[in-house]
């Protein structure tokens, strides 16, 4: 939650002129996201909005703005009750790749879970023993690995 404080018109001109600044360096085609860090309060982020189901933290103002957008548009500089702000619309049809990348990392959370499961029942319920004899050959399909069984002990015992 965020604490909004009064400021008077000076500071509120101050905001402005630098907003104005960087209106100027997006027109001149620095990316939005190399301003982060440049010793500004100045913040990026990327956000998801789709007409009709937004997030209830988002100001109408902020959502009037971005819906004006075409692909590739920027806003001109707009105030609320937060600050100040420019929008850039990236992709009006981005909901496709965020529902992608969701699944890709649910995806991807699930095998980790399942591991980390694993690993701790093998741990837990069993005492894990090497056997050379059967690990000096993999045989994989038609293809048969031979293994330096202690070329590898040694290196693992170096930490390499």
């Amino acid at each position: 939650e965020y604490k909004v404080s009064e400021i008077n018109d000076e500071l509120k001109e101050a905001f402005l002129e630098i907003m104005e600044i960087y209106k100027a360096r997006i027109a001149a085609g620095e990316s939005m996201s190399s301003f982060e860090g440049d010793g500004s309060n100045l913040t990026y982020g990327k956000r998801n909005l789709k007409k009709g189901n937004e997030d209830e933290s988002y100001e109408q103002v902020y959502l009037d703005e971005a819906y004006k957008l075409s692909n590739g548009e920027y806003s001109d500089i707009f105030a609320s009750e937060y600050g100040y702000y420019i929008v850039h619309m990236i992709n009006t049809e981005s909901l496709g790749a965020y529902d992608e990348a969701y699944e890709a990392l649910k995806a991807q959370y699930i095998k980790e879970k399942y591991l980390e499961v694993m690993d701790n029942l093998l741990e837990t319920k069993y005492e894990l023993v090497e056997n050379a004899k059967y690990w000096e050959k993999v045989k994989i399909g038609h293809t048969v690995v031979e293994l330096d069984i202690d070329a590898v002990n040694a290196n693992t015992a170096s930490g390499s």
